[in-house]
């Protein structure tokens, strides 16, 4: 018999004596951070831990030690489907949960709660989890223990993972797991640990558009934007501000709850990640929050375009925070011309350009400045701004590497298209060469669909131009295009276009020979005369 065999025996014989069941239980504890904890669960003794339980109901530390055995156990995602499945474990945690939340026992609340939080990460647990109204007492706890730090810490990490179920997520909402997150962003605003899981909490229930909605008729914006701004100042007003909340919050909390609990204190590089991680979650809340268009008003009015442009040259080499910058950017930059011109004032296309042509930039951080400079680009009165910081070169030294996605060229190529309408504009493509560069490329990824369609209405626009048509017969492109349309005879959209532009070539061109002729005719007869 193994060493779990006995144990579990040993445990079984002394069911009716506490001291000797904590000692044994601790060894089992051991025993199973060591080895696989996955032949407990299957060898049924977890239904004796539920029997230990309940038959010392009133014994909390070995609770806690069972607690604590479940909790490693949980930590295995298969041990996570056959606790939920095969056992009775979750309505067995709920009923504790809801024992547990009138006595407000932090240590067996924190140890339910993170047992909780691991066994939400599987779908089908959450619809236990659902059907036994845990979701009920879990709210119950964190309004009843709104000041006990470890309990939230944990009550808020199960909620955000609940929260990213499209099922259970808008059943939350209903129940008031909002205004519960919200408190706790009021009552923590110095404790970045809170406020992190908060904030997470809070961006998994806007990826929802109707809650996302709902939390826009909210005050969790302008908290979040708060925080944003606490975070982001410089070094001198972020210790002041650091300072004076700390001060506000512990008088309030001397006021309202004597005993309330502070986080430990971390490092100075921990703390550094941990307000990096914020930043970044904060980002990512307007983000999902963004994306529905009633929201937009709302983040624009907390004064948000001049920070996230500069959080984005701040933090330039980080992971993350510049492409959540971006995601928001993409998302209020789309209609509304005043934030365009805006963003555009607050050095915004010098920010894109900076990110773009950075060493060693992240592909996806292209993609993003691409398809921002793109909404952009269709803005006459945005002109100065993109001859300013030589939009055009960058975009045509970026092409000329052409070792970008597709996605990123096809950005480029309808940027230059819309350019090439506006007079100004139209010259420096001209004095840079911008036509021959796009010859060029065509040529290159002549086989790429999405290249070849953008390509394909670059040509059509620039047609009618006669300095284009005179490039355009340089480089032969009349020849090349017979080829694109043996390519493309199935795709009538590209063939239509390079038709077109044949057409306008021709066309064109003969309407120059007869004002030629005419013109040279008109010579002769004044000569005559």
């Amino acid at each position: 018999m193994t060493n779990l065999g006995i144990l579990v025996l040993e445990l079984k014989e002394k069911i009716r004596q506490p001291e000797k069941l904590l000692k044994r239980l601790g060894e089992l504890n051991k025993l199973i951070q060591k080895s696989n904890s996955t032949i407990l669960i299957k060898s049924g003794a977890l239904d004796f831990l539920v029997k230990i339980v309940l038959t010392h109901e009133n014994e909390t530390r070995l609770i806690q030690k069972v607690l604590g055995i479940l909790n490693n156990c949980s930590l295995n995602t298969k041990n996570c489907k056959y606790l939920g499945k095969k056992t009775k474990i979750i309505p067995f945690e709920i009923k504790l949960m809801k024992k547990y939340s009138q006595r407000l026992h932090t240590r067996i609340l924190s140890r339910l709660l993170g047992l909780l939080w691991n066994l939400s990460n599987e779908d089908q647990n959450i619809h236990i989890f659902h059907k036994y109204g845990g979701y009920v007492v879990l709210l119950e706890i964190m309004r009843k223990s709104k000041f006990i730090v470890e309990i939230q810490l944990r009550a808020l990490g199960a909620l955000n993972t609940l929260a990213t179920s499209d099922f259970l997520s808008p059943i939350l909402v209903r129940e008031g797991a909002l205004r519960v997150t919200v408190e706790t962003l009021k009552n923590y605003q110095h404790e970045h640990q809170l406020i992190l899981r908060a904030v997470t909490a809070l961006f998994n229930f806007a990826a929802n558009n109707v809650n996302s909605l709902i939390i826009g008729k909210t005050i969790a914006p302008k908290l979040i934007a708060k925080i944003l701004f606490s975070l982001t100042g410089t070094k001198k007003e972020e210790k002041e501000k650091e300072k004076e909340k700390t001060e506000q919050q512990d008088t309030k909390a001397k006021e309202t709850n004597p005993k309330k609990q502070k986080l430990p204190e971390k490092t100075n590089k921990e703390k550094q990640k941990q307000k990096e991680q914020l930043i970044n979650r904060c980002l990512a809340f307007f983000s999902n929050l963004a994306v529905v268009q009633e929201n937009i008003s709302l983040i624009a009015s907390l004064g948000l375009i001049p920070k996230l442009t500069k959080l984005c040259i701040k933090y330039k080499n980080h992971k993350n925070i510049p492409r959540s910058s971006l995601n928001t950017l993409h998302h209020l930059l789309q209609k509304k011309r005043k934030l365009k011109q805006n963003f555009s004032k607050n050095k915004g296309v010098h920010c894109l350009i900076h990110l773009m042509t950075q060493t060693n930039q992240q592909l996806p951080i292209i993609k993003k400045c691409s398809s921002i400079i793109l909404a952009l680009s269709v803005e006459d009165s945005l002109q100065e701004f993109f001859i300013q910081t030589n939009t055009i070169t960058s975009i045509l030294n970026l092409l000329k590497n052409g070792k970008y996605d597709p996605a990123i060229m096809s950005n480029f190529i309808i940027t230059l298209s819309n350019f090439f309408y506006f007079e100004k504009m139209r010259k420096i493509l001209f004095v840079k060469k911008g036509i021959e560069v796009m010859t060029k490329l065509i040529k290159k990824n002549w086989k790429n669909e999405k290249i070849a369609e953008r390509a394909s209405l670059f040509f059509l626009n620039i047609s009618s131009e006669k300095d284009a048509r005179r490039i355009m017969e340089k480089e032969n492109w009349l020849e090349f295009s017979e080829k694109l349309l043996d390519r493309y005879y199935e795709h009538p959209r590209i063939i239509k276009r390079i038709k077109d532009t044949r057409l306008n070539m021709k066309n064109e061109n003969e309407n120059e020979n007869e004002n030629e002729n005419e013109h040279e005719n008109e010579n002769e007869t004044n000569l005559q005369d």
